[in-house]
């Protein structure tokens, strides 16, 4: 179900980048009006989106490294660097999670320009991401 539900977000997130660069671009170079909100929000989905996504990726151990290399290597040593890999995801993780959690908390306070919405909006897919 949570799965689903990440990968609708992620889908909805894809979906309102396009069509949000679309208006920017329509916008700019069709109607010659600016429309400051579009960028501000296109960049948030983009934040929003590789989050989600690389918590999938990390569920579906569909991250990163260097398999090309690894996989001419003997089992046993395969199994100590995806062991490894493993480990530093952890760490990675955890050191998303403490410290995402409070550059969040910090950044309450600011607020975005054109929006005028909490910057924390921006940093608390770090912490999310680092669950």
């Amino acid at each position: 179900m949570l799965i689903k539900i990440m990968e609708g977000l992620i889908i909805l997130c894809m979906l309102s980048m396009v069509f949000l660069i679309v208006w920017q671009i329509l916008c700019r170079y069709v109607l010659y009006i600016s429309s400051p909100y579009a960028e501000e929000l296109s960049r948030l989905a983009l934040v929003w989106c590789v989050f989600f996504g690389a918590t999938m990726a990390v569920r579906f151990d569909d991250h990163m490294y260097v398999e090309a290399c690894v996989k001419y290597l003997p089992v046993p040593v395969q199994l100590i660097i995806r062991l490894m890999v493993h480990i530093a995801i952890i760490i990675f993780s955890y050191v998303l999670l403490v410290y995402g959690w409070r550059f969040a908390l910090l950044s309450i306070g600011d607020y975005a320009t054109s929006l005028r919405f909490s910057r924390s909006v921006f940093f608390f897919p770090v912490p999310i991401g680092g669950h």
